[in-house]
């Protein structure tokens, strides 16, 4: 019942607010890149992404320390979940993708960052895919072209974003950056005597 009250209840409204929040701040972001320097903003939204991230993470730490079914049962085993966490963590890749969705925003945000950068710059590349796409009208293999090379940029900037990213967090230094996040949140659990 207490699992149940867990994965039903409690992730689905935290993830929700987190969600929220994070989609709200790269909208801002986004906004402000309009009028002043977009790279920036993208590392503010980056960075607020990942300031909701452990936020996401320390609220449910908390809501599971805290609040008790019946007044004496713990919703969840959290010292037996850090165990797992640090002796396996290949096996809770579903917390992973549970606080991870939080970053999507940002990743999207990432995402038309590098777009702008691959369009933008150098010009060459700039003008020529826009010289195919505005002759379109006059040649269908321009047009054709115009939108293969468009295209070609789009998925080059998603890629460009989502490969070097998860090299980082899960192969670089033997998964620093996982191992990294999973001793803050062991810290927070253990200072608030979680664990």
């Amino acid at each position: 019942q207490s699992t149940l009250l867990v994965f039903l209840g409690l992730f689905p409204l935290l993830n929700a607010l987190a969600d929220f929040g994070s989609t709200g701040l790269t909208r801002y972001f986004l906004r402000r890149g309009l009028t002043r320097w977009s790279t920036g903003q993208a590392i503010c939204d980056a960075l607020s992404g990942i300031a909701v991230f452990f936020l996401l993470g320390f609220a449910a730490i908390t809501w599971l320390h805290y609040v008790r079914l019946g007044g004496t049962l713990p919703l969840m085993n959290l010292p037996g979940l850090f165990q797992g966490l640090n002796s396996d963590p290949g096996a809770y890749v579903w917390l992973a993708i549970l606080l991870g969705t939080t970053l999507l925003p940002t990743l999207a945000h990432l995402v038309l960052g590098l777009f702008t950068i691959l369009i933008s710059y150098p010009f060459a590349i700039r003008q020529f895919v826009f010289r195919r796409l505005h002759n379109g009208h006059q040649s269908m293999i321009e047009a054709r072209l115009g939108a293969v090379l468009f295209a070609t940029l789009v998925a080059a900037s998603v890629w460009m974003a989502i490969v070097p990213l998860g090299w980082l967090i899960f192969y670089a230094d033997h998964g620093l950056v996982i191992n990294a996040t999973i001793a803050v949140f062991t810290w927070y659990a253990g200072a608030i005597g979680a664990i």
